[in-house]
């Protein structure tokens, strides 16, 4: 037995020995004692409080605290009893009263925290609402003892937990803010006896109105949240349902912090999906969908507190655009339930911005938030979140980024030179992508950039692209001819080629740059689309202008022949880079009616392909064999016309018999001369007639 030096004057002897006895009914007699003795110090006008005081330290110190589970049993319930013997006034001594009580929250005997719990009841019973001033420590405690691996123990925390509830609900002065950073930092605990604890706790804060939880929102919101990813059902009904009225709440008040909230739930739709919830064997099948496998719970019940609060904060929302974009893009990798409602959130905030702008783009809009677009966001958050997802895996977050793109594109009257210089880099290796709709997309968005007077942004995109062909055979091989169709067709065909000619120019040696001009050369011939830029470069005949009796000092006679000067003026811009595949030179020339010039080449490519080598003599022939599968396409149909009138045309008479004679006799050679052949004998004639 312990000897502490007031013990003899203070407590007998023998109720000491009592209070450590094993046998409880011993305890429980020593505890009435000191309950009486307590009572007795109370009512002495003379020296009660140093007595009290000294007897708490010593049922404290000596008892609760002892290294013996007898002693702290005893101790504990001691000090329960002193406190019932001090009754309203046990409050004064809670600084006595509760840290040993709570210590003993931790002790390894089961017994002890049993006690212990017994203890802080009777503490708390007596001392009603001045409890809470120490509520933080004694909340603590409790989410220890609820997760007790001893029933006792957690039937036991059940009940104190249930006379706090009614003591705080009594009160009108109890400080809610000094309790939420405790309450948020026991939130991100996984346990599910913790966690139905703590969600207990919030319900009944909840339902207590003066304390407006709501407005703490931000603090807790995250922890609830991600409750829905509990393995327990139970706790995922239980953390529904407060969210359910946290969130009713919420649209009820017009108090609503936008700036903490919003993060909070970005930042829980964004959430990695968890792992998946199996049906366990005696849930029904006709349990609620949000309840049974729902792996992207978290993601949609953040994604549907966004629409709520879209719907209500309408442009109080536009400063969080970017993360909100980035959020839109991270869900394309999400289930189909998650991109649902995301394109909700994506429709909504786009007609948010478009609105925004109008206002701010009408006569009458004389104030309002205004940035770098007019839209109340920041336009750089958005734009890296773009630029960021321009290189995401799937394709669907790569054209929802383009679609962001174009938005941006169309508010956007200005834009400073570095982000400009980003914007276009991005876009142009968007043009490197596999998915054609990726690279059309991007075509378009360059070809508007490129009208609102974002400078001359085609000459960036053919070196790129070139750059881009050449990096890798394969592409060369297989993807250019894809790539360089959507350029020539979205953006000005005429233009696209010019520039490719300006930038090949002078490479004939480069095996890349003739693989280009062969690419070229087939999409020209053959895609309809570029039919404008064919009939400018067949141009208009003296013929014409002589038929319409049209005189040069005539304006519109003046307008045809600057026409003229300027097909032309394209024809021989592309000839010189066209050279270096003789063939591909030979298709222009014969599409622009370049006759005798086509006659020329020829001649030169017989002469040339006596002296090359064997391969290189091959990829002519081969280029001869696809030209003349291109002379029997629509497009060369007027050129076949002209095969009729041999004495106006001669120089094409002799190049279609020249490419005949270059020709070896396969397939391509029999097309042609079938084709020589329906040309009338009389006509052919023509061409001998003496001069």
């Amino acid at each position: 037995m312990l000897n502490h030096p007031l013990q003899e004057n203070l407590i007998p002897a023998a109720t000491l020995r009592n209070l450590s006895d094993r046998v409880y009914e011993k305890r429980k007699a020593a505890a009435l004692e000191i309950e009486n003795l307590v009572k007795e110090r109370m009512e002495s006008p003379l020296g009660g409080r140093q007595d009290i005081e000294r007897i708490l330290t010593v049922l404290g110190n000596d008892y609760a605290l002892s290294s013996q589970a007898n002693l702290r049993k005893g101790g504990l319930i001691g000090m329960a009893a002193a406190a019932l013997g001090l009754g309203a006034d046990a409050w004064r001594w809670l600084t006595l009263l509760l840290p040993p009580i709570l210590n003993c929250f931790m002790d390894q005997d089961s017994r002890v925290r049993y006690y212990a719990c017994e203890a802080l009841y009777n503490v708390a019973k007596v001392t009603k609402t001045r409890i809470l001033n120490h509520f933080n420590q004694v909340f603590r405690g409790l989410c220890q003892l609820c997760a007790d691996a001893d029933q006792g123990v957690k039937n036991g925390s059940q009940l104190l937990d249930q006379l706090l509830k009614d003591i705080i609900a009594e009160s009108t002065s109890w400080n809610i803010s000094e309790f939420i950073p405790v309450l948020k930092e026991h939130l991100e605990h996984t346990g599910s006896y913790v966690r139905h604890f703590l969600l207990g706790w919030i319900a009944t804060l909840q339902s207590i109105p003066h304390f407006e939880i709501h407005k703490y929102l931000s603090e807790i919101l995250y922890g609830v949240i991600i409750m829905l990813d509990d393995d327990n059902k139970e706790i995922r009904q239980q953390a529904d349902s407060v969210l359910s009225h946290l969130l009713r709440t919420l649209q009820s008040s017009e108090d609503i912090n936008y700036n903490h909230i919003m993060p909070v739930l970005v930042r829980c739709a964004t959430l990695s999906p968890p792992k998946e919830y199996g049906m366990k064997a005696n849930e029904s099948s006709a349990s609620l969908d949000q309840y049974s496998k729902n792996e992207d719970l978290v993601n949609r019940v953040a994604l549907m507190w966004i629409v709520q609060l879209m719907e209500k904060g309408k442009k109080r929302i536009l400063p969080f655009t970017g993360e909100l974009v980035r959020m839109l893009l991270m869900a394309e990798e999400s289930s189909d339930k998650v991109r649902e409602l995301s394109s909700e959130i994506d429709d909504a905030l786009r007609q948010l911005l478009e609105e925004e702008q109008r206002r701010i783009e009408s006569p009458k809009a004389t104030s309002g938030p205004t940035v770098e677009v007019g839209g109340g966001f920041d336009i750089v958050e958005v734009a890296s979140a773009v630029i960021a997802y321009l290189k995401a895996p799937l394709v669907g977050s790569r054209l929802k980024a383009l679609s962001w793109f174009d938005l941006l594109v169309d508010m956007m009257e200005t834009c400073r030179a570095d982000l400009r210089t980003n914007l276009l880099a991005a876009l142009i290796h968007a043009l490197h992508d596999e998915e054609s709709e990726v690279v059309s997309k991007s075509l378009r968005i360059l070809r508007k950039l490129s009208n609102k007077g974002w400078g001359d942004v085609l000459p960036m995109i053919v070196n790129a692209m070139i750059q881009f062909f050449q990096s890798d055979p394969a592409i060369l091989q297989e993807r250019s001819g894809k790539i360089l169709r959507e350029l020539s067709v979205i953006l000005d065909s005429e233009s696209v080629y010019l520039e490719f000619a300006k930038a090949l120019d002078g490479k004939e040696d480069d095996l890349g740059s003739r693989i280009i001009v062969e690419k070229l050369t087939i999409i020209l011939l053959s895609v309809p689309e570029l039919s404008p830029f064919r009939n400018k470069l067949i141009g208009s005949k003296p013929k014409l202008l002589s038929q319409q009796n049209l005189s040069i000092e005539n304006e519109q006679g003046r307008a045809l022949a600057s026409r003229a000067e300027g097909e032309l003026d394209l024809f021989a811009s592309l000839l010189p880079t066209w050279m270096h595949v003789p063939a591909c030179a030979l298709a222009l020339s014969l599409l622009a009616g370049k006759y005798e010039q086509s006659y020329e080449l020829v001649v030169e490519m017989g002469d040339r392909m006596r002296d090359l080598p064997g391969e290189e003599t091959i990829s002519i022939l081969i280029q001869l064999d696809q030209l003349v599968q291109l002379i029997e396409s629509p497009v060369f149909a007027p050129m076949r016309m002209q095969l009729l009138e041999p004495a106006e045309h001669p120089y094409l008479i002799k190049t279609m018999f020249g490419i005949l004679m270059l020709l070896p006799q396969s397939e391509a050679f029999d097309i042609l001369r079938k084709r020589l052949k329906s040309v009338p004998a009389l006509a052919m004639l023509a061409l001998y007639r003496p001069k």
